[in-house]
């Protein structure tokens, strides 16, 4: 599988993915393909960075989705008039090195300010990735396809009806892969699916495949913990009962899985403001938390990343 320029399918080595981190790629791939060019980074006026190789300049362009319209295109046309004031007559073509493929206008307003512009896109970058995979892996999750008998011996043990979960010759003509980021695990998992499955069902089954803990009570600090399952395609969460034909995934798009640990004192019989709800972002929705919870959290938290590691071990070995 090509790699994909943006999130959650880049993962830069340090940080969050940004436009600085896209520029760092690229400066790492150019400096790659070019040892002698010492390529050299510049933060513009505009906000995007430029980078300077020799007598040409190579304008980074970032989409924080991969989306063509999510390209910043004032900012971008700002940066392109900038480097046309400032052109040499006997330099190289100018480049943007951008995430998204551009649209046929947008391709024409950027030639309409430098007209020997070259555009540079994620299948250029793809080819870069393949041909210095060394340097270029750090810089992605790794994409693990789930085999089958271990997708199905999960949906077994979930008690998924096999029906909605087998490509069956009722439903073999629109099989469904998926790309799935769990976003407590550094991997995204590719599955073979029936387009009849429901997102409720697509979640047990991956609960079994992960093998994330259950529900579970720490007696010494006096806590319940569970996980409470969430999916999200395009920022959207969906319906439990959703068929996942209905999400209408389209190609080189993750759908994330989130896991909430909620947490309640076990004498309580309800969840109250002294309640702590930890995401899988790191982020806490809580009005009031205590150390006990603080401890229990992070015990549950090595359940799941130690059940994790072991079930991505497993994944990469059963293929």
């Amino acid at each position: 599988m090509s790699p994909i320029c943006h999130p959650p399918f880049f993962r830069p080595p340090t940080g969050d993915p940004s436009a600085a981190a896209w520029a760092q790629f690229v400066t790492a791939l150019l400096t790659a393909a070019e040892p002698a060019g010492n390529p050299e980074l510049h933060l513009l006026d505009s906000g995007q960075e430029l980078i300077k190789v020799g007598n040409r300049r190579l304008l980074c362009v970032w989409s924080p989705t991969g989306r063509t319209q999510e390209v910043p295109e004032d900012l971008t046309q700002k940066s392109l008039r900038h480097m046309a004031s400032r052109r040499r007559s006997d330099s190289p073509p100018p480049a943007i090195c951008c995430n998204a493929d551009l649209s046929d206008a947008q391709r024409a307003r950027c030639r309409k300010i430098i007209s020997d512009i070259e555009l540079l896109t994620p299948r250029h970058w793809a080819g870069e990735c393949r041909k210095f995979s060394t340097v270029s892996a750090p810089w992605f999750r790794p994409v693990l396809p789930v085999a089958e008998p271990l997708w199905q011996t999960a949906a077994t043990d979930a008690k998924v009806q096999l029906r909605t979960t087998r490509l069956t010759v009722f439903n073999w003509r629109k099989p469904l892969i998926l790309l799935i980021h769990p976003r407590f695990c550094d991997a995204i998992l590719q599955v073979t699916v029936s387009p009849l499955m429901t997102v409720d069902q697509l979640l047990e089954t991956l609960i079994h495949v992960l093998k994330m803990p259950g529900s579970k009570t720490f007696e010494e600090d006096n806590c319940v913990v569970k996980l409470s399952w969430s999916l999200k395609y395009n920022n959207q969460a969906a319906l439990l009962d959703t068929p996942l034909q209905k999400l209408k995934v389209q190609p080189e798009t993750a759908i994330e899985v989130d896991a909430r640990v909620l947490m309640r004192d076990q004498h309580r019989q309800k969840e109250n403001a002294h309640d702590v709800i930890y995401c899988a972002d790191g982020t806490w929705h809580t009005r009031s938390r205590s150390d006990r919870f603080n401890t229990a959290e992070e015990k549950f938290r090595t359940l799941m990343s130690h059940a994790c590691d072991a079930s991505l071990r497993q994944i990469r070995t059963v293929q």
